[in-house]
């Protein structure tokens, strides 16, 4: 559907990204990150509709727009990146403010200087596409939009069911999921730090900074948190790591 026959339909999208961006290699450097990132949102964001409902949709609502950029990251990996272009999403999308808490750089200094126990240690996780598993939008919380990925290619028309990369809410959506999970799993946010949550059983910390957690605690407890986590949500390959024994 997306990526035609052959994948010439996902060859002529990277390479048509590949010189808009001014990206050099080959373009299958940057397929496999291509079809992937569209695979994986499509799996866990969008609806395809069909050409009777896409009509009806066009007619009856106002539409957001999908587009991909293609990344190289420090490490030298290759990988796409499909966003909501979000200064065009219809206003009506917008349910009070967007804006997403960000953590004081006096909270992190607090938690690698302040008075702790001898056991504690310093650990922090990367939630991998933390947007994508923000939680979702609700049942009748209907909002569409279309992907095109080149000039030529056909226009397809989706249900979007959560946040994307680019839309105004998706940060606060992950800040919304990440500090009510950390509420079930017995922390309380801090009254005057937003992004801080303390634990009074096992006196652990935890700092929220956008898809990083930043873990203050002591070594069992640290590990039994950071499993905790990874069977909640998909983490980055490698990404628990102890900064520093206190």
């Amino acid at each position: 559907m997306v990526f035609g026959d052959g994948d010439c339909h996902a060859t002529t999208s990277v390479r048509r990204l590949m010189n808009r961006q001014g990206l050099e290699g080959s373009v299958y450097d940057y397929l496999p990150g291509y079809k992937k990132e569209v695979q994986n949102v499509i799996r866990r964001r969008l609806v395809l509709l069909d050409s009777e409902t896409a009509e009806s949709v066009r007619r009856d609502h106002q539409i957001g727009r999908l587009r991909m950029l293609l990344e190289l990251k420090r490490c030298g990996r290759k990988k796409g990146r499909m966003i909501v272009q979000g200064f065009r999403e219809p206003e009506e999308w917008d349910d009070g403010s967007n804006v997403s808490p960000v953590a004081f750089i006096d909270s992190i200094r607090m938690l690698f200087f302040m008075a702790g126990l001898a056991t504690d240690v310093i650990s922090t996780n990367d939630v991998a596409v933390a947007f994508l598993q923000a939680i979702g939008f609700a049942h009748d919380d209907a909002r569409y939009v279309s992907y095109k990925a080149y000039r030529e290619a056909t226009e397809h028309l989706f249900r979007l069911h959560g946040p994307l990369y680019g839309q105004r809410c998706a940060s606060k959506k992950f800040y919304l999921t990440m500090a009510g999970w950390l509420a079930d799993q017995g922390f309380k946010q801090a009254k005057n730090e937003p992004c801080l949550f303390v634990n009074a059983v096992t006196g652990m910390r935890v700092i929220v900074v956008v898809d990083d957690l930043l873990v203050r605690g002591a070594a069992d407890q640290t590990d039994l948190f950071h499993d905790a986590l990874e069977s909640r949500s998909e983490c980055s390959a490698g990404s628990r790591k102890l900064i520093t024994v206190v």
